[in-house]
């Protein structure tokens, strides 16, 4: 119990506790002499043998409030919201009180043994006995695991769910919903998943899926830059530069499935079937082609309407939903995310009759998109309701969303672990967790912050690449993410660009006067003096590569937004200064975007049940605190940390398992060798008896089993981006 954070927390506490009430001995010794009565009745102040006894306790009691708190309302809610910091005060003060009742157990318990005895030693003894035996009675009672199944699985089945988290499970399984998620916590092992670096989908899931950080995978974002540097297009999984997991299970002669997988299309030669991009109405690829017809068969009666309600009929196929989810199931908003959870599992049940494949592994992304658009419906208490235009009667349609699906999901995952039997081990993890938005996101829209300087001219049709006119235009902005914190700025300079304006020879005297004009733009509250030195810098910083050259890897000016872009109320009330001393307001180029208020933050989910599967919490039995805030930090920066990560798991200051340790516990349950370039740890201490690991050198030294056909369909990636721009994932101009 004491290598964890919440015993740490509790020894804190406790000696909180012992020095409160040696004060208050202290005082009642003061107060008696000054009362003229005998002091010596009250004893001797607690020593260091009571103080044991005290911490020992308070750990325990911390402790078990933590375990107990972690699924509720102390887990499941903002650091600051008014449920969590209530909880955490009665955490306190019921452990301080326990720890002066310690104080009071163990003063009475040493002195009955002393005046047994007579011996000094034996009032020690006596102290350090009592908090032992119950400290192993409460760890029985409230630690103890469930008997783990014997057994090695036959197969794993890894299931990707984008965006699950703690904070959403909680409220649903406390209202007494999510019997399969309810289920796998009781019998398997369950707990936060750390992301590893930021918590960027398109990252985290080819982490996931490869082992590897992503410097070497090369996957950063959702796109990259094509079409005469112009135009972004979704990359795939030819971009990726290491071996996944379902290349190294087909390699080792294992039959493998994998469905709908972020970051993996086109489709992947594998000893099995691949379906990639599974849609609401179409499926872009299937691998073997001969499996392409059965699987299409299988999700045609689970295809959108082209009026875009679900597939459902409302009573039979949904004999157990609660009131008001029936009528909810007719709006697009409840259908489309709906849908595609269907057809996500059909095409799993349909693999799984196929190929009973070794690994399968499927990816679902309905709660991280629904949670970006309507997190502000869920839990309207987070948010400012004039804000963020909150409007009641969408709360009432739209709140229940999440829910639904997090039911939904429930259900397929239950259908899931019948068809693959008790000797498969179900894996269920999440790239992130949620949580609401601290204000509405801020972007600065590049196109018309160039236009406003005359280096680039509006685009009269409103077309989406860039919004700016190319022919017209001496530079653009670069597509963005919404984690891409820095705007790109290239100069559409002859023959690099498809539609260049700017001569070869005249590139460096144009950046760099593009430089100092972006340098001195300045933000002023609206009504103050204007002028180009008042105010703050729109930007930071400006990075200009214009002495690099003109085909130098990179953009030509990278530019880091500054403070007057963090404030959303502001920005409505602020203006921006020009070189020349004009004025337009600093709203005209940004964009205030109310409708993402679901953000990213790096708890996700872990839960494992399967043969010799140990039941019970994995994880910090304590909640984040600034220490653990700050760990995480400077081992997402400092890659020398990596080796530290299981050990402050183990202290309790961080999560246990990463997004590192999934592919190498994956392939250790598979009986494959892990890799000693995988920087994660395979969690074979979760399974009785350990899974025994062998190692490999890499596995990039084998030759692929892909047959090299790496066709793209345009249309299904143009649907694509335009999901992404949906989300704000990416930004044009």
């Amino acid at each position: 119990i004491f290598v964890h954070g919440a015993a740490l927390w509790g020894l804190l506490l406790g000696l909180v506790g012992a020095a409160l009430a040696t004060a208050l001995h202290g005082l009642g010794r003061g107060f008696a002499r000054l009362a003229g009565r005998d002091a010596a009745r009250l004893g001797r102040a607690p020593g260091p043998a009571l103080w044991t006894g005290a911490l020992l306790m308070t750990g325990i009691a911390l402790a078990e409030l933590s375990v107990r708190g972690q699924l509720g309302t102390l887990a499941g809610q903002p650091i600051d919201h008014p449920a969590r910091v209530q909880l955490a005060l009665r955490h306190g003060l019921i452990a301080l009180g326990l720890g002066v009742a310690g104080l009071a157990l163990a003063h009475v318990v040493a002195r009955r043994v002393r005046a047994m005895s007579g011996r000094r030693g034996a009032r020690a003894a006596a102290i350090v006995l009592t908090a032992l035996v119950l400290l192993l009675l409460t760890a029985r009672l409230v630690l103890a695991p469930g008997a783990p199944r014997t057994g090695t699985p036959d197969r794993v089945v890894v299931v990707g769910l984008d965006g699950l988290t703690l904070r959403l499970l909680g409220p649903a399984l406390a209202r007494g919903e999510l019997p399969t998620v309810r289920r796998l916590i009781e019998e398997g092992s369950w707990g936060s998943l750390l992301t590893y670096g930021p918590a960027s989908s398109p990252r985290v899931w080819t982490t996931l899926a490869t082992g590897r950080r992503t410097r070497d995978h090369g996957i950063d974002d959702f796109v990259g830059v094509a079409d005469g540097r112009y135009r972004a297009q979704p990359l795939t999984g030819a971009d990726r530069r290491v071996r996944a997991l379902w290349q190294i299970s087909s390699a080792a002669g294992l039959t493998t499935g994998v469905i709908n997988w972020l970051m993996a299309h086109p489709p992947e030669d594998v000893r099995g079937t691949f379906v990639s991009r599974v849609n609401v109405r179409t499926v872009d690829r299937v691998r073997p082609a001969v499996a392409a017809a059965e699987i299409q068969r299988a999700l045609a009666p689970h295809a959108l309407r082209p009026d875009g309600s679900g597939p459902w009929r409302m009573g039979d196929d949904w004999p157990r939903l609660p009131d008001g989810d029936s009528e909810r199931l007719r709006l697009p908003v409840y259908a489309r995310p709906l849908t595609e959870i269907d057809r996500v599992f059909a095409a799993v049940d349909q693999v799984v009759r196929r190929d009973d494949p070794r690994l399968l592994m499927l990816y679902q992304r309905s709660v991280d998109d629904a949670a970006h658009r309507t997190y502000k419906y869920y839990d309207p208490a987070s948010f400012d309701r004039a804000l963020w235009q909150i409007e009641p009667t969408t709360v009432a349609r739209v709140g229940a969303l999440i829910p639904s699906l997090l039911r939904h999901l429930d259900r397929h995952l239950g259908q899931l672990w019948g068809a693959i039997g008790d000797d498969a081990l179900l894996l269920v993890v999440s790239d992130h967790g949620l949580r609401p938005a601290r204000a509405p996101r801020v972007r600065l829209r590049m196109a018309p912050v160039l236009v406003a300087l005359g280096t680039a001219a509006a685009d009269p049709m409103g077309r989406v690449i860039d919004r700016v006119d190319l022919d017209a235009s001496d530079a653009y902005g670069l597509v963005e993410t919404p984690w891409t914190v820095l705007r790109r700025v290239n100069l559409n300079v002859v023959d690099r660009e498809a539609r260049g304006r700017v001569p070869r020879a005249a590139f460096q005297r144009r950046c760099a006067r593009l430089a100092l004009q972006l340098r001195a733009l300045r933000v002023i509250a609206d009504g103050d003096a204007g002028g180009s030195a008042a105010g703050r810098p729109l930007f930071d910083r400006v990075d200009d590569r214009c002495d690099a050259g003109i085909d130098a890897p990179g953009a030509d000016l990278v530019l880091h937004p500054g403070a007057a872009l963090r404030d959303a109320r502001a920005v409505r009330r602020s203006l921006l200064v020009l070189p020349n001393g004009d004025t337009q307001p600093l709203a005209s180029v940004v964009q205030i975007n109310v409708t993402l208020s679901g953000d990213h933050d790096r708890r996700g989910v872990w839960l494992m049940v399967g043969p010799g599967v140990r039941a019970g919490y994995h994880g910090p039995w304590s909640t984040p605190t600034a220490p653990a805030v700050l760990l995480r930090h400077l081992t997402e920066r400092v890659p020398q940390l990596d080796a530290w990560l299981p050990r402050l798991g183990r202290l309790g200051l961080l999560e246990r398992t990463t997004t590192l340790d999934v592919a190498p516990t994956v392939l250790a349950l598979l009986g494959l060798p892990v890799a000693d370039d995988m920087p994660g740890r395979a969690a074979v201490d979760l399974v009785e008896p350990p899974a025994s690991v062998t190692r490999n050198p890499t596995y990039e030294l084998e030759p692929s089993t892909d047959d090299g056909e790496a066709a793209v369909d345009p249309a299904s990636d143009e649907e694509l981006m335009e999901r992404l721009r949906a989300l704000g994932y990416i930004s044009d101009g």
